[in-house]
Order: structure tokens, then sequence, then C-alpha cells
């Protein structure tokens, strides 16, 4: 703490900060090429880790997959909305390599970073500006969005929006919203298409415009025009996603995987929920120090403006989207990174205090959370790629079936997945039995029978709570049919895992009854 407190008295004694930003980095093209550096110099030791986070290689998975002609849903099932999985599609059509949608994963963040900063600078001047979108590159370590988690991507459609609808309180509060209130719609829905969440926030921007446009001279039925023109832009992309589906005859597919599959998921266990929130509050917990600072300084100087409201219920709108959901896991919290630095921002422009909440931030992230200090990038980019040296040569008649393990293997290893059911959660874990259209235990008994020649099966369970039923199916066979190949230790972001790799596997005639 001495260091910390030494650190912030010479950081005060620079001179004029405030006065530096505005003359050195006042320029927008200035601050986006310094946030793209920042968040280059904070991913650059992740890129090409292909077991990064468990999500995105998946995500990556599905959208390779649609390449070989998979209709999410429908071949290969997952409950996110297509938005997402159409993204990673473009993503994999560039290249195989996770570089392939870890680099745009970069420019999604710098550029959110930027509208940030942009955003920002209607309440403070270009110090709090840079600051705060320098910070929303640095939270995205402890709150897992340091690849390509859906919040990475959607975030700058969000921010943009609310950046739009700030640009347009004036034209709003003269009855004339003009096309930036239906751009702000529009990206507002094509975030719905990445996360049913997104709904909160797109609704709140929503109804803040009409807000204001109903408190304008403009006749109300013009208004509710306005209104109806917003809303039908909102919905039009997930209404789109929907009537493709239904034209396409999934139309019971889609809508399970949209909203059954969310209901009939049980809820997160006890213990697990406990360790959640547990994380989830120390991820955050200087979002909320530093907003509550700010909070104080804005009515001690009597700061509270129109913009600063709007960030205060871009805030709540955004826990909402949190609430709705119980599990609490960590990367949930990206979404609402964004309304809290703008308030924060307030903090961040003072020369007294505002380096020193940024140096807190700044060390909070590097020392804690840092992704490249808390894994060995390159042991994990190594030992996903023995496991697929392995597989390469011993391969006979083909076949693998990842039980436990990066999913991402299939794409690098050359194998289709066997089924419909792909993530391995989806068999592994206890909450997620049954949750698609599609019954677990005979999808699982549906693939063995198939005789997949290797299977990837970590020694103990990884999932809590297990599926006990799938995992004894799996046990039966490799125990029984199948030498021990090779065992890695597999990084990502929750923990280091022992997964074995099993293959020689008997192709022998017969009913399999597992």
């Amino acid at each position: 703490m001495q260091l910390l407190s030494r650190a912030a008295r010479r950081l005060e004694q620079f001179p004029d900060s405030p006065a530096w930003f505005e003359r050195h980095l006042g320029s927008p093209v200035r601050q986006a090429l310094v946030l793209l550096l920042v968040g280059l110099a904070l991913r650059i030791a992740t890129f090409g880790d292909p077991n990064l986070h468990v999500d995105e290689a998946w995500y990556f998975l599905v959208g390779h997959e649609m390449h070989h002609g998979a209709i999410p849903y429908v071949t290969i099932w997952d409950r996110k909305p297509v938005g997402l999985f159409l993204l990673y599609y473009l993503f994999a059509g560039i290249s195989t390599s996770v570089l392939a949608y870890q680099i745009p994963a970069l420019l999604f963040a710098s550029a959110t970073a930027w509208v940030i900063a942009r955003i920002a600078a209607r309440l403070t001047g270009a110090q709090g500006a840079v600051l705060a979108g320098a910070s929303y590159l640095l939270m995205l370590g402890p709150l897992e969005g340091f690849g390509g988690q859906t919040p990475v991507f959607y975030n700058l459609l969000i921010a943009g929006a609310a950046w739009l609808v700030l640009q347009s309180l004036d034209a709003l509060d003269a009855g004339r919203p003009g096309w930036r209130m239906v751009a702000a719609m529009a990206l507002a829905g094509t975030a719905l298409t990445f996360k049913q969440t997104t709904m909160f926030e797109a609704a709140f921007l929503g109804l803040f415009a009409a807000w204001r446009l109903w408190r304008s001279p403009a006749p109300r039925r013009l208004t509710c025009l306005w209104v109806a023109l917003w809303i039908a832009v909102g919905a039009a992309p997930t209404l789109a996603c929907a009537a493709w589906y239904s034209g396409a005859g999934y139309w019971s597919e889609y809508w399970q995987a949209m909203y059954y599959s969310n209901v009939r998921k049980s809820s997160t266990q006890p213990l697990e929920l406990v360790l959640n929130i547990s994380r989830f509050v120390l991820a955050t917990y200087p979002l909320w120090g530093l907003y509550l600072l700010s909070l104080l300084a804005s009515e001690e100087k009597n700061k509270k403006t129109i913009a600063t409201r709007f960030c205060t219920l871009w805030i709540a709108s955004s826990m909402c989207g949190i609430a709705i959901i119980p599990n609490f896991y960590v990367h949930y919290a990206i979404p609402i990174v964004s309304p809290f630095l703008l308030y924060i921002s307030l903090i961040f422009d003072r020369r007294d205090i505002g380096f020193f909440c940024f140096t807190f931030v700044l060390l909070f992230t590097m020392v804690l959370f840092n992704p490249a200090n808390r894994l060995d990038r390159k042991s994990s980019i190594e030992s996903t790629h023995a496991m697929v040296r392995d597989i390469a040569a011993n391969r006979t008649r083909g076949g693998l079936f990842v039980f436990d393990g990066p999913s991402y293997v299939y794409a690098i290893a050359e194998e289709r997945p066997p089924g419909r059911l792909v993530f391995p959660y989806h068999f592994s874990q206890g909450d997620e039995r049954n949750v698609s259209h599609i019954d677990t235990a005979a999808e699982t008994r549906r693939i063995l029978r198939n005789k997949p020649e290797f299977v990837m099966l970590a020694p103990f369970d990884i999932t809590y709570p297990s599926n006990v039923e799938t995992r004894q199916m799996v046990e039966t066979y490799v125990f029984s049919r199948c030498t021990l190949l090779d065992t890695q230790l597999m990084y990502d972001i929750y923990e280091t895992t022992l997964i074995g790799l099993w293959g020689k596997c008997k192709d022998g005639p017969g009913y399999i009854d597992y």
C-alpha cells in the first residue's frame, strides 16, 4: 500500500495531466490507435491458443461445422441465438486457425473501448475518456473476456446504439429523431441475435428515447409512428432468424433452443452458486468501488447531467440481464463494464486522484487476473496439438468422441463430430441432461454404438454435478474396448485438467449395450 501511495503522489505531481491528454490524445484518431495498442498488448500472449476458453472454442467449432452443412439447433445443438454462430461462420471462412476469431475479437474490444471513450467525452475531458476506454480493455481480463466471449462482440453493438441515442438527444427534444435512432435500434436488435439478455439494454435505449420524444413538441401520433418504427427495426433481425427456421421446417427445434432449453435447465447447485457469486463479486469489485466514488464526486460538485442519469439507467438495465440468469458466471458481468466505466470516467478525469484510480484497476487486472500470467499459453497450445498428433498417428478408420476436453480438437484433427450433441458439457454435466430436444443418454448410446476409434475422457469427473449415467457409459466403452494412448494437461481459464486420449478401440461386430 505504501508503494501505491507513493506512486499515486508521483502521478498527482504530473504537470497538468488533463491538459496533456487534451493536447496529445484529444483526437479521436489518436485515441483509437492508443486503445488498439493497449488491446494488442493485453491479448497478444493469448493468440493461437485453441483452448483459451471452452465457450469460444465451441462457437468456433460450430462456425467451422456450418461450412460443412451443419445447421444450428438442428444438426448441431446449442442455445445461443444464431447471430453469434453466423459471426463465427464468417470467422471460420477465413481460416481454421483460432487467430481467425481472436484477431477480430481484439478489434471488437478495442473498438468498444473507443466508443466508450467517445461517449465519456460528453462527461469528461480526454484524460477521463481515454482512461475509461483503457480500463474497459483491462477489465475484460478478470471477466474472462480476453478472447471471443459473446459480449466482446455484442458490447460494441450496444455501446454504438447508446452513443447514437445520446447523439440524438437534441433531435429527440425537438421532435425530429432522424436516422440515428433508427440505426441505434438496428444495432440493438442485432445484439439481440447474439444473446437474449441484451433485450433489457435494447428496451432501455428504446424507452429512454421514446420518453424524450414524448416530452417533445412533436404530435403524439407522429411520436407513436416513430416508436413503432423503432420497435419494428429492433425486432427485425430476430424475426428474420425465426422466419428462416420456420420456413425451413425447423421451427420446433428453434423454439426449443431459444426458449424451452433455458426453462428446462435445472438451477445451479447451491455450492457452485456460492462459488460463482464469490468469483463474480471479486472480479467486479473495482467497478462498484470506483462507481460509488464517482457517485459521491458527482453529487459533491453537482455534476449530475442527463448523460450521468443515462449511465445509471444503463447500469440498471444491464444488471437485469445478469439477474435473470441465476448462474452468475464471471463472464456474465462483461455487459455491465461499459456503463460503469462511463460514470467512473468522472473520477478518471480528475488531476488529484484520476491516475491513482486507474492504477488501481491496472494492478488489479494485471497482477491478479492477467490470463498471460495465470496460464501457460505455450503449454496449452502444445498439449492440444499433442493430442491431435496422437490421433493422426494412430488413425485407421477414424471417429472421435470428445466427452471431456476442448471441443475444437474435432476441427484441428479433421474429425467430424459424431452427432447432434457435440459440446462436451452437454454430455457430462448433470444440469444439461435432456435440456435439448435430444435425449442425452440415448445420443451417448448411439455414438458409442457407432464405435468411435478415439475418445477423450478425464480420469475423474470434471463437472459438477456430473451426469453419472453418460459417464458410466463412456467409461465402460473405453475400459473394455480401447487403449490409453496419452494423457495431457489441458489449460483453459477455469482450471488445468488432466485429459486422457483413448484409442485403438476395437471395431468388433455385435450389439453394444451401454
